[in-house]
């Protein structure tokens, strides 16, 4: 994975944060974490960046937020930001040993880049071991009409259906909604948003 985390290091070198074409200063997921967790709340943000959503997460109260992402550099600019009212850890989340649990994973950038098999179901189980049972898993990935391509590295495109079976194994589905932003979001991307709990 480090010539991964080195793509990241480098594409999130080049400009500013705000003119890439996934940046969103509040995301479309911020309502559906608010409606599955009371306040506080331990939440893992995986696929941070640079930690807007924390930003929003901290005024509503929380407390315990862990930002997880292969790029050392967006990392450093969320705690140049936010300094230690979050942890920020650079990991690759196929490969997640944390050792503790959460209340609520989100994912809003990672489970679309994860095209291989293996991939994605050791992604699964790092989701299984770091999710509370009876936590929650809130997950944004590219809608079967949305780009087949992101930050110039392929993405695995998903419908509610098939979001929805790709957690089938140890999650219950709350729901999976489409999401097509309007005309005045920056990201004009449609996805597909899913709401799971963990079993067990």
């Amino acid at each position: 994975m480090l010539a991964l985390a080195n793509h990241w290091d480098r594409l999130l070198g080049e400009g500013d944060e705000a003119s890439f074409g996934w940046f969103e200063p509040t995301s479309p997921t911020l309502d559906d974490l608010r409606e599955l967790v009371t306040i506080p709340a331990a939440i893992i943000d995986v696929g941070a960046g640079t930690g807007r959503l924390a930003d929003r997460l901290l005024a509503d109260g929380h407390t315990d937020i862990t930002l997880v992402d292969l790029s050392a550099n967006a990392l450093d600019v969320a705690t140049g930001r936010l300094g230690d009212s979050v942890e920020a850890l650079v990991a690759d989340v196929t490969d997640f040993h944390p050792g503790r649990t959460w209340d609520l994973w989100h994912d809003r950038a990672v489970f679309h880049f994860l095209v291989d098999d293996a991939d994605r179901e050791a992604y699964l189980e790092a989701a299984r071991r770091s999710i509370r049972p009876g936590g929650h898993l809130v997950v944004a990935t590219f809608a079967l009409d949305g780009p087949e391509s992101c930050a110039g590295l392929p993405v695995r495109r998903h419908d509610e259906v098939a979001l929805a079976a790709a957690f089938a194994d140890g999650f219950d589905c709350l729901g999976v909604r489409r999401y097509a932003p309007g005309a005045d979001d920056h990201d004009r991307r449609p996805y597909v948003i899913g709401r799971f709990r963990r079993l067990g």
